[in-house]
């Protein structure tokens, strides 16, 4: 995920939540569960890539 605008947070395997502003990049592992919130109006870009086949 990569936040664009505004400012959130992640957190990934039931951890510690993280911040994340304009600018930063989260990076989750297939299968990891993971969950972001908004803590102001945040805009962010999703990507996702299939791993080898």
């Amino acid at each position: 995920m990569i936040a664009v605008k505004g400012e959130g947070a992640v957190q990934a395997d039931g951890g510690d939540w993280e911040p994340a502003t304009a600018g930063q990049v989260a990076h989750w592992r297939a299968g990891e569960e993971h969950t972001t919130r908004a803590v102001t109006d945040l805009m962010a870009v999703a990507v996702e890539v299939a791993g080898p086949q």
